[in-house]
């Protein structure tokens, strides 16, 4: 008994509180009984022996002496044994009780830990949820701010693009108005060319005037 509860304290039996108990106190009952039996058999027949009536002799007498001096040495014997194993199961109730205060400490530290792990993953949950927020509201607003500037970029771009188209059709007028001038200009000359006489009438004309 003493050392398989010394082994249940060591982890090195694999039984539960419960079943150790029930353990000790079947040894316990076995071990009563067994001594309890063997005393009460000696004492009876210690009994049968004193109260018969046949008449005995010295030899008898004797015999009965050394039987009666070792039933008393048996149920020293039995009483020490008794008060070992009640010293035994006393050392091992505490160890049990020692153990079972432990179990309960291990227990309360075991549940402590579990709240304290649950609330530190709330916590982080919360955390992550509160950078995820505002990790989403930044890239939001980046991203609200980027098509704002790109907005008044396609703006301007398109402005200069207008610009630059009304500048090119001022342009392509402008040449067209020289071209057709400039056709002018050359008709006119031809039709000086081919009226030489005009010419000088004009030019006598202007000589008149000089």
């Amino acid at each position: 008994v003493k050392e398989k509860c010394e082994l249940w304290i060591e982890d090195k039996e694999n039984l539960s509180y419960t079943e150790v108990k029930q353990f000790i106190n079947c040894k316990t009952s076995e071990a009563l009984h067994k001594y309890f039996s063997q005393a009460g058999s000696n004492i009876e027949n210690l009994a049968q022996s004193g109260h018969t009536s046949e008449p005995r002799d010295k030899e008898n007498q004797t015999d009965d002496t050394e039987q009666s001096a070792s039933l008393s040495q048996e149920l020293q014997s039995l009483r020490a044994s008794i008060d070992n194993l009640s010293s035994e199961l006393n050392k091992c109730q505490q160890k049990l009780k020692d153990q079972e205060t432990k179990n309960k400490t291990l227990e309360e530290t075991s549940t402590k830990m579990l709240y304290a792990t649950q609330d530190v993953d709330k916590r982080l949950n919360k955390l992550k949820e509160e950078v995820r927020n505002e990790l989403q509201a930044t890239f939001m607003s980046q991203c609200q701010t980027f098509s704002t500037e790109f907005k008044e970029i396609k703006e301007v771009h398109e402005k200069k693009m207008e610009d630059w188209s009304s500048e090119i059709i001022d342009l392509r007028n402008t040449i067209s108005t020289f071209y057709q001038k400039q056709d002018g200009l050359v008709a006119e000359q031809e039709n000086f060319k081919s009226k030489p006489r005009d010419k000088m009438l004009i030019q006598e004309d202007l000589g008149l005037y000089c």
